[in-house]
């Protein structure tokens, strides 16, 4: 019954809390309300708690269902219908633009099929009738509606045909900008349409604005996208390069060749030859992208960064995308593969299997005889349990834990300080905590206390998150190192609050552990 209840109040949070972001502005009729995304949301949120009245042992899967059905697939539709027209695959977007009505029949969706046709008409004879059919607007746009899909739709036939001043004064003459301006994909293509015609000082302030919007801070692919084209347009080769190449992978081929010839050119480089062979590729978009570069060149790189704004802007954008670099990835589960962290997890799951196998109980003697710590037994020459205690679990609850807090601390530190210092680091804080847990039991006679787990170590993998976003920002006097550490101090203290109402966990250890991986990473270097 419980976990129905708990299943039901998180669809309900999911569904009204995307009712309220995608509420219209405005006066708009009735049922339109109803069959938009608010509508739908209440309605599904209403009929999941109706089910949790009537058939509560049924509630939880019949609520998923609901909510699969109702917003995950209309939502997962909407993303792939928008990327198959960023990629031009307007086949695909059509037979997605059949399916979604019956999905979601709000906002107007089943006559959309006749505007998605436009995309077949020439863009000459497209762009002037997309242009008649977007609503009439001074709100913002709401995510997931229609209207932003339209707007999205018209700055893509501008952009299609290279018809970037055009594409400019659109974008210019609509009022207010909010309007346009909260949404990612037209604020790329108002960024490009700046690059391509040779406002490069404005193409800078706005990327470095949008990294000093918190709306626009979390979206990392979004703010690297549109450095690509601060970059290119500058002529920095290196940071085009290795944005392509890292963090905008998957990037397409073509894609990626034409903003690395930009870059060239920027340069001063002679990149005819290479234009050409790029402009044998099959994409009429390329095409005309190609034409519009080598008819009109842009600005020579020497040229940008005799502008002082300019260059300690463009200096400003790398600094933060360093920053990010070293510091976004804080208490959050890495998507790269951790070697070392993964090996830890490893060894701690395969120690703990033997346990399982060789003891047939939990029991401290028994835990005693694997190697858990004991004071006494630790003054008396048994040194190595201030190793093995480390490893050892009291049972699966336990373990998962510890090994969910590694897998989310533990990449970060071994990214930031490397494989063999990360692995030092773990081993010397576990150790660490251990002996000075058994100095401070003995003295306050706590000599016959075990202590097993690898939550000291983790705590000094938190303490030593701490100490390398201090570093960042005392030195680096970054920003963002000082918002990661805020956040630090807060899991510290949620941390602390949670061992002191369970009795079973030692705070202790975690202190302890928090500590010495904090001045220990202090007295590190990092890469």
């Amino acid at each position: 019954m419980i976990w129905n209840f708990g299943i039901v109040l998180l669809v309900c949070w999911s569904c009204l809390s995307l009712g309220l972001r995608t509420r219209p502005k405005g006066d708009r009729f009735w049922p339109e309300k109803l069959m938009a995304w608010p509508g739908v949301s209440l309605c599904l949120a209403t009929i999941s708690l109706l089910l949790l009245g009537f058939l509560p042992r049924w509630s939880g899967i019949l609520s998923l269902m609901l909510w699969g059905v109702g917003i995950i697939l209309p939502l997962w539709g909407w993303q792939q219908l928008n990327s198959a027209i960023a990629q031009y695959h307007y086949d695909r977007a059509l037979k997605l633009a059949k399916l979604l009505p019956w999905l979601h029949g709000g906002d107007g969706w089943r006559q959309f099929q006749s505007t998605l046709k436009l995309l077949y008409k020439d863009d000459a004879l497209a762009i002037p009738e997309m242009s008649r059919q977007i609503p009439a607007s001074n709100q913002a746009l709401a995510p997931f509606s229609l209207s932003l899909l339209q707007f999205r739709l018209l700055a893509h036939l501008y952009h299609r045909s290279a018809y970037w001043p055009d594409l400019l004064a659109w974008f210019d003459s609509i009022y207010p900008l909010s309007l346009w301006q909260q949404d990612p994909i037209l604020r790329l293509y108002y960024l490009r349409a700046l690059g391509e015609t040779n406002r490069i000082e404005q193409l800078l302030w706005e990327i470095h604005h949008l990294e000093t919007q918190r709306k626009f801070r979390s979206r990392s692919r979004f703010l690297n996208e549109a450095r690509l084209l601060g970059f290119a347009f500058c002529g920095q080769g290196e940071w085009v390069e290795r944005l392509i190449t890292q963090d905008l992978k998957p990037f397409p081929p073509s894609q990626a060749e034409f903003w690395r010839l930009t870059a060239q050119m920027v340069q001063g480089e002679n990149t005819l030859d290479a234009f050409l062979t790029l402009s044998e590729y099959p994409s009429t978009a390329l095409h005309k992208a190609i034409a519009w570069r080598l008819a009109r060149p842009p600005q020579q790189r020497d040229r940008i960064l005799s502008d002082s704004i300019a260059a300690q802007i463009l200096q400003q954008i790398e600094k933060t995308f360093n920053e990010e670099k070293a510091y976004s990835s804080a208490l959050k589960f890495s998507k790269r593969f951790a070697k070392a962290t993964s090996l830890l997890i490893l060894l701690n799951f395969v120690v703990f299997g033997l346990q399982i196998y060789t003891l047939q109980q939990q029991t401290p003697e028994n835990l005693l005889l694997w190697g858990a710590l004991n004071p006494n037994a630790l003054i008396q020459g048994q040194w190595w349990r201030a190793i093995s205690a480390n490893f050892l679990h009291a049972n699966s609850l336990h373990l998962v834990a510890n090994m969910l807090g590694l897998y989310l601390l533990g990449p970060f530190v071994e990214f930031s300080l490397g494989v063999r210092r990360y692995l030092g680091l773990y081993l010397l804080t576990g150790i660490g905590a251990m002996v000075l847990y058994t100095g401070i039991s003995l003295n306050f006679g706590g000599g016959d206390r075990l202590l097993i787990g690898a939550s000291a170590a983790i705590m000094g993998m938190l303490g030593a998150i701490a100490a390398i976003l201090l570093r960042g920002w005392i030195y680096e006097a970054s920003s963002l190192a000082r918002r990661r550490l805020q956040l630090v101090a807060i899991a510290i203290g949620f941390q602390l609050c949670f061992d002191l109402l369970v009795p079973q966990v030692s705070i202790l250890a975690h202190i302890l552990g928090l500590i010495v991986g904090f001045f220990l990473t202090l007295t590190l270097n990092n890469k």
